[in-house]
């Protein structure tokens, strides 16, 4: 979905028209949806910002989901 926001105009249009609503966090805004970013930055960014909501989760008792 990242990348298609900047290959496509309407599908960027229509991401900018929700943002606003959409995106509380300024750091998503600010570091994760930059244009120019790799899958593998766009990953690391999100992992770095979401390891203390999990991390609060783990001490409130909940466990990993594990997929595999």
């Amino acid at each position: 979905m990242y990348q298609m926001i900047y290959d496509d105009m309407g599908i960027y249009n229509r991401f900018k028209g929700c943002y606003k609503d959409n995106l509380h966090s300024i750091w998503a805004g600010q570091e994760l949806y930059r244009k120019g970013n790799s899958k593998e930055m766009f990953y690391n960014i999100l992992e770095k910002n979401m390891i203390p909501v999990y991390d609060s989760a783990r001490r409130q008792g909940y466990e990993i989901w594990d997929y595999s």
